[in-house]
């Protein structure tokens, strides 16, 4: 074999970085998806306490049709 044989310089020309190939991506994205979820939990909020009352009041006038 020639004394310039490499076996693996393949892997050299398919080199990536781990960081700005995956890291940065994956940090903004979860960015992304983190302000997504946070504006969801604070808008699901005023539902469930509208969502509540109307049942609430819905179940006391069935109540009140029946005594």
């Amino acid at each position: 074999m020639p004394s310039s044989y490499q076996p693996f310089a393949i892997f050299a020309t398919l080199a990536f970085d781990l960081v700005s190939d995956y890291a940065t991506p994956y940090d903004t994205a979860r960015g992304v998806y983190l302000t997504a979820a946070q504006t969801l939990k604070e808008a699901t909020g005023p539902y469930k306490a509208a969502r509540d009352a109307y049942v609430a009041a819905t179940a006391t006038y069935t109540k009140s049709l029946y005594e």
